[in-house]
This record gives C-alpha cells, sequence and structure tokens, in this order.
C-alpha cells in the first residue's frame, strides 16, 4: 500500500470519527441542557433550592460525550468506505480501490496519479449543529439569573395574618407566665389556628372581631395577674415589716396563696420550693424561720414576680406605666421594729 494513501485514509477516518461524534454531541446538548435548566428553574421556584444546589444538577451534562460517542461509533467510517470515497474523489477510475485491495507495485503509479488529483480532505462542519445548544445555554443561564418575584399578599390577609401573629405571640408570652386552665388553653390555641386556617375566606370584619376578643381575653388575664402580684408584693411588703416572726410567716403564705389563685405559682424558684410544705404552697406549720430566712424566701418570691411582669411587658401585655408602678410598690411598710421584734430593724 502507498504510504500517502495510507496516511490519507488515516486522516479521513479520523475526521470522519470526529464528524459523527460532534453531530451526536449537538443532537444531545440542546435536548438535554433544556432538560436541565427546566429542572433548575423547577427546584428553585418550586423546590426552594438554592442556585448552588440547584447548579449540581449541571454535572449530568458530562455524560453527553460519552453517550455521543457511543451512538456515533454505529457511523465510523470503515477502511473500504474511505477508499471508496478517496476513489470516487479522484474521478471513480477504481487504481485505489485496486491498490487498496491487492497492494500491487503495478498500480502505484496509477494510485499516485489518482490520489494526487484530489485537492483535499472534506472538513468537518458539525459545529453548525450547536447553534441550538446556543439557545439552550441561554435559557440554563436564565434559570439561574431570574429572581423570584415574591407578590405581597392581599391587603386584608396581609393584616388578618400580622394580628394572628400578634396574638399568638402574647398566648405563649401569658403560657410563660400564667398556668392556664389546659382546656382554655386547648380552646385559645384551636381558635387561633382555625382563624389562621379560615383567613383568605372568612369576611375580615369576622376575622379581626374574633382575633379582638382573643387579645382582649389575653389582656384581661395579664391584668388578672398583675393585680395578684401586686396583691403578692403587698404581702411581702407586710412580711418583710412584720413585728414577730408569725405575722411574717402569715402574711408570706397569703402571699403564696394569691400567686396559687392567680396561676403563678407555677415554675417557682427551687430555692423557694425546697421550704414549702411538699405538695402545698405554705410553709410548713409550726417551722421556725430565722429572718436571715424568711428575707430570703421573700427576696426570691420578689425576684420571681419581677421577672414574670417584665415578661408579659415585653410582649405587650401589660404596659410600661404598669411595669413601673409595679416595681415601685414599697417594699417595705412605715412600722420601724424595736429591741422586741424577732426579726430584727429595718
Amino acid at each position: 500500500m502507498l504510504p500517502d494513501l495510507d496516511r490519507s485514509l488515516q486522516s479521513l477516518i479520523a475526521r470522519a470519527k470526529t464528524a459523527a461524534w460532534l453531530e451526536a454531541c449537538a443532537r444531545l446538548a440542546a435536548p438535554t441542557l433544556f432538560v436541565l435548566g427546566g429542572w433548575v428553574l423547577f427546584a428553585r421556584f418550586a423546590l426552594d433550592v438554592s442556585r448552588a444546589d440547584a447548579a449540581l444538577a449541571l454535572a449530568l451534562f458530562a455524560l453527553v460525550p460519552a453517550v455521543a460517542w457511543g451512538l456515533a461509533r454505529r457511523r465510523f467510517l470503515s477502511p473500504a468506505a474511505a477508499v471508496a470515497w478517496l476513489d470516487r474523489e479522484s474521478g471513480g477510475s477504481g487504481a485505489l480501490l485496486t491498490q487498496h485491495a491487492l497492494g500491487d507495485a503495478r498500480w502505484d503509479a496509477s494510485a499516485a496519479r489518482a490520489l494526487a488529483s484530489i485537492e483535499r480532505l472534506p472538513r468537518i462542519r458539525a459545529l453548525r449543529g450547536f447553534g441550538p445548544s446556543l439557545l439552550a445555554l441561554a435559557f440554563v443561564g436564565a434559570a439561574f439569573t431570574l429572581e423570584r418575584s415574591v407578590l405581597p399578599p392581599p391587603p386584608a390577609t396581609q393584616v388578618v395574618e400580622s394580628r394572628l401573629d400578634a396574638a399568638a405571640e402574647d398566648l405563649g408570652a401569658l403560657q410563660e407566665v400564667v398556668e392556664l386552665e389546659p382546656e382554655r388553653a386547648e380552646e385559645l390555641e384551636a381558635r387561633l389556628e382555625r382563624l389562621d386556617a379560615e383567613s383568605d375566606s372568612a369576611p375580615l370584619d369576622a376575622s379581626l372581631e374574633a382575633i379582638d376578643r382573643t387579645q382582649e381575653e389575653l389582656a384581661r388575664r395579664a391584668d388578672e395577674a398583675l393585680a395578684a402580684a401586686e396583691r403578692a408584693r403587698e404581702g411581702l411588703n407586710a412580711a418583710d415589716s412584720a413585728e414577730n416572726a408569725e405575722a411574717a410567716v402569715e402574711a408570706l403564705n397569703g402571699a403564696l396563696r394569691d400567686l396559687k389563685l392567680a396561676g403563678l405559682a407555677a415554675k417557682l424558684p427551687k430555692s423557694l420550693l425546697d421550704r414549702l410544705e411538699p405538695g402545698s404552697l405554705e410553709l410548713p406549720e409550726g417551722v421556725e424561720l430565722s429572718t436571715a430566712e424568711l428575707a430570703e424566701l421573700s427576696d426570691a418570691l420578689r425576684a420571681a414576680l419581677d421577672a414574670r411582669m417584665e415578661r408579659l411587658a415585653q410582649s405587650g401585655l401589660l404596659s410600661k406605666t404598669e411595669l413601673q408602678r409595679f416595681r415601685e410598690l414599697e417594699r417595705f411598710s412605715e412600722h420601724v421594729c424595736d429591741s422586741t421584734c424577732k426579726r430584727g430593724g429595718t
């Protein structure tokens, strides 16, 4: 076989392989990119996936060249077909076919003339098939650059949702401070959930009126808690200024009873509960406490009340004026102990 013919065959076969592979890539690239771009849009806007996570899907595009190679293999040019193409391009004398088939030196001159008559091998033109892929690539880019437009809810729905959120926060704050009856707490929570579920369909006036009633009830329970805390604070003041230990104990027990009736006795400090009668909110009968011990109990109760009223004020269930009034309650009465007082002077 002539060396020139061999090189021409190898070059032609290589070009044909490349062209077949690029054509297969072009056929697969555009649909694959459109599918991946559609997934990016769906993931970002329907599934709320971040751009970085959605971009991971683009790694699947790396399979396109491999799949295209497998598809193009069925169309690769065989040596016989390549010689036939060269022979046709040289004028169809059959010299190249005969030389390739027989390898007879007698045909060398004829084959060389035929091969020399071929000006050039065909160019690879498969790149023009990637035009649709550029459009698909632009679609993928748009899927990443588009920003989700979040339309504000209708004004009526927005108002109801805002009021519901405020009512839910008030209920949570109240439950942290006041021990509501289980049935009443469940009813309030169920009411807010029902109003939330019906916010889109229920009339605005009816929804706002129901929320107002709920918040008024929560505010009323907060006022009751404040009144009970003030009575308990006054009892603590009386205990601090009592003339004897018995009177101080009675005043402390009265303050504890006020807290229990108002639902404020839950989650009292352990240091205080350890001093009380197990299973009750009273000081043990017959137990004599020293001045320091009584003062410690009084301070623990006062700190617990301060923290709870502060929490109600933070939520808005109590005003700053009401909180300030509570804080300014006199800790001690006008009584001044003398040498007969068992708890000592003020």
